[in-house]
């Protein structure tokens, strides 16, 4: 008889101890971690109509935020517009200036940048392929010889 008390006695402790420990983890509920802090890469870009695109990377803080999703907006759609990838791509359009802005998804807290979108300018001609301007002056220049030597021939008579 003292076996089975003694046994009693032990799964009662057992279911206890074990009762109490399930019941401890359920009232634990993970409270969520809200963005403090947003913050861009740069806060300006140039660049060049048609041109390449510029990046931009927002930063939030903590780095463990429940949820770090960021939404992105261009002030000027005609001159620049933002994508969202991994980072915001701004794509130049037209020149002016756009003010994009990050806004966190938790919390409403925004960052921004400020593109100046400069107006496409021709290149200028390197001379990399063309043997028309050495050849011009090289003919230039014979003729100059030309007309000195006959010049000289004229002055010794």
């Amino acid at each position: 008889m003292k076996k089975f008390y003694l046994s009693l006695v032990l799964v009662l402790v057992l279911v206890l101890a074990l009762g109490g420990a399930a019941g401890a983890e359920d009232d634990e509920v993970d409270s969520p971690i809200p963005v403090e802090e947003i913050t861009l890469n740069t806060d300006s870009l140039e660049l060049v109509a048609g041109g390449e695109v510029g990046i931009l990377r927002a930063t939030i803080k903590p780095a463990n935020a429940t949820n770090p999703k960021v939404d992105w907006s261009s002030s000027d759609e005609g001159v620049a517009t933002v994508e969202a990838s991994s980072d915001a791509v701004v794509t130049p359009l037209a020149p002016g200036t756009a003010v994009i802005t990050a806004i966190t998804e938790d919390g409403g807290l925004t960052a921004t940048a400020t593109v100046t979108v400069h107006p496409d300018e021709p290149t200028p001609p390197t001379g990399g392929g063309s043997f028309l301007g050495p050849l011009l002056l090289i003919g230039g220049l014979a003729v100059l010889a030309g007309s000195f030597i006959t010049f000289r021939k004229l002055q010794a008579r």
